[in-house]
């Protein structure tokens, strides 16, 4: 990423490579060395209670940003970087219910308020396919703040339905905080996509976190913070900006709906930092070969937004 971010800034590969530069990273080596524990410690932990023999299918990605810079703080593709350099944390997969908060800046946007109720019962006939919620719960009519709390998935299929247009709102919402980068298949937008079938990096998931915790101001991730040329004068420094994407009241409405996942919902481990925390979980299973894709993690305090 930071080789790419030089290139786009003006630098040859020949400089970047042979020129002499001393190249400075917004990482902070403290952090990196707790992404790379805890993803180990996950990675172990999924061993130990996997039925697979072989569970390498597990591959870590972790993005930390700056939530006021979008400097990224730590950045984990996983153990095998030096054989396998694949950009793990900047490659998009399916987010499951960490997209569910994009349904909420729509919703929040049409006119919802987090006490507007939708239909938490657990089976939800809509488009030829019938929705249901984890471990079938049934929640009846349940509001936009507990359904969030909750993770209720036929609450969220139901609201979305309601809005006019409501799935390409979603994705609106999703591109405007900067989880998603470019145009959507229309072929996607569907009644159900608050269950997570589009495609998200953690960094992206990072960045877009940042934005609700941060007013709905837009940053821009970045991971070279400077460089020097050989006499150690400052010839290049990243520029920060942030673009208002996402209204003051509804970022601040949804990042607090996250805060009680932490405290009350499905992220209620995360307790433990002892700081508030928006946050979401998520799963994406693959019903039609009975595998899950992949789970997730998001969560913000004011200063760091990481994804998992």
């Amino acid at each position: 990423k930071g080789q790419k971010e030089l290139t786009d800034n003006g630098f040859t590969e020949a400089q970047i490579n042979g020129g002499g530069y001393r190249i400075i990273t917004t990482v902070d080596k403290r952090l990196q060395d707790a992404a790379i524990t805890a993803s180990a410690n996950m990675a172990e932990r999924i061993a130990k209670v996997s039925t697979e023999q072989d569970p390498l299918w597990y591959h870590p990605a972790l993005a930390s940003i700056d939530t006021r810079t979008g400097a990224i703080l730590a950045m984990y593709n996983g153990p095998d970087a030096v054989s396998s350099p694949f950009p793990w944390a900047e490659t998009a997969r399916p987010t499951g219910s960490t997209f569910k908060p994009w349904a909420l800046v729509a919703g929040l946007r049409e006119g919802a308020t987090l006490n507007t109720k939708f239909n938490g019962n657990n089976k939800l006939e809509i488009g030829g396919s019938t929705v249901s919620n984890a471990g079938n719960g049934n929640y009846g009519t349940i509001s936009l703040q507990d359904m969030t709390t909750k993770s209720v998935n036929t609450a969220y299929v139901d609201m979305v339905a309601q809005m006019e247009d409501g799935p390409a709102k979603v994705v609106k919402a999703a591109q405007d905080a900067g989880a998603i980068v470019g145009d959507v298949d229309p072929v996607h937008l569907q009644p159900s996509i608050p269950l997570g079938y589009l495609e998200v990096s953690p960094l992206n998931a990072a960045r877009a976190l940042a934005t609700l915790v941060n007013g709905g101001q837009r940053t821009t991730p970045h991971i070279v913070a400077e460089v020097q040329d050989r006499k150690g004068e400052v010839i290049y420094r990243a520029a920060v900006s942030h673009e208002q994407t996402i209204e003051p009241d509804v970022a601040q409405n949804t990042a607090y709906a996250l805060t009680k996942v932490v405290e009350d919902g499905t992220a209620r481990s995360v307790r433990s930092l002892g700081h508030p925390v928006a946050g979401k979980t998520g799963t994406y299973y693959d019903s039609d070969k009975e595998e899950t894709k992949a789970t997730w993690f998001i969560g913000a305090t004011q200063q760091i937004s990481t994804a998992v």
